[in-house]
């Protein structure tokens, strides 16, 4: 695997803003809605990214093919903290089923997709999404600029169908939130085929925000297109990567994982009104703080020791 170009740090940044937005929405405060265009960033974004990386990645004697490598990087960033989140929550309503509730209040089929809670669709949703551009970011390298140009226009018309499909769509979850994922997915993969061209990225979201707000889809249209406006605006301003940005970037996904708890803990206590600024702010807060907390107890936690190597006792003289 080839090595990937430096890192953007405002992306980074940007992560943790949209991850208290995405906080903002689930706790109902006011104008949370604004809130929920944090993740359509992290789809765009993570679609963005994607494609070009993938095209970046080389196959090499002596090593699993690219795909394979490229796949259990992936695994080992969404699968493998979707699990652990799920064994957690699951514990959790373990819990409250051994105080009374049902099973069926507590568990349902969907979340052999979903996983325990609501939220973690998302993870195995993008790790899907992760697998499916392989195809796009392999032949991206080998196409013309005609060819790109086409297929980029083409993502944008996906994308337009499928923000047209959740004006009207009334589904069930988890399918609701992939239905509300896809348009922030195919406008992601359009921006990519415009080679991190500005020009072209601004061009490619004014046309689909002119031909939406022309056919009156309205709906999920602000989220996308403050998700939008702030992938170029970091994509235009770039900054170098430092340890403020590193944690941001690992904070973001541990924030997201366990809000819901802070959140169901805070509303439990009652000393906090519901749907208030005050409940986002001390579920960001807790969130941020466990994260913290976390984190400190990775970084002074003593590494093991490899044990040294003995030398072969040799046996007792005779006396």
């Amino acid at each position: 695997m080839t090595s990937d170009p430096i890192r953007n740090a405002s992306f980074d940044y940007v992560r943790l803003i949209a991850v208290i937005g995405i906080i903002w929405f689930h706790t109902g405060a006011p104008q949370g809605h604004i809130g929920y265009s944090g993740l359509s960033y992290f789809l765009m974004l993570l679609v963005f990214l994607a494609v070009p990386q993938i095209s970046h990645l080389r196959c090499t004697k002596h090593r699993a093919p690219a795909f394979l490598r490229y796949a259990a990087a992936r695994g080992r960033r969404l699968i493998l903290p979707w699990l652990a989140a799920s064994l957690l929550f699951g514990g959790l309503k373990m819990a409250d089923v051994s105080r009374g509730a049902t099973w069926a209040s507590e568990f349902n089929t969907t979340m052999w997709l979903t996983g325990t809670a609501i939220h973690l669709w998302f993870l195995p949703f993008a790790f899907v999404i992760c697998l499916a551009v392989w195809p796009l970011g392999r032949w991206m390298t080998h196409m013309s600029r005609a060819v790109q140009l086409h297929l980029c226009m083409t993502l944008m018309c996906l994308s337009l169908m499928a923000l047209a499909f959740w004006q009207i769509a009334n589904l069930a979850s988890p399918i609701a939130e992939w239905a509300y994922a896809l348009p922030s997915v195919f406008l992601g993969a359009a921006l990519a085929l415009t080679g991190g061209r500005v020009g072209r990225m601004i061009a490619v979201t004014a046309l689909f925000f002119c031909m939406a707000l022309s056919a009156n889809w309205t709906v999920g249209l602000l989220q996308l297109g403050i998700a939008t406006t702030a992938l170029i605006i970091c994509h235009v301003i770039q900054t170098k990567p430092n340890a403020v940005s590193a944690f941001a970037a690992r904070a973001s996904l541990g924030i997201y994982l366990i809000h819901p708890a802070v959140a169901a803990v805070a509303m439990r206590s009652h000393m906090i009104p519901d749907n208030s600024t005050s409940l986002a702010v001390v579920v960001t807060l807790g969130s941020l703080g466990i994260v913290m907390l976390w984190e400190t107890i990775k970084a002074t936690a003593p590494a093991g020791k490899p044990l040294p190597a003995q030398s072969p006792q040799r046996p007792a003289k005779s006396p």
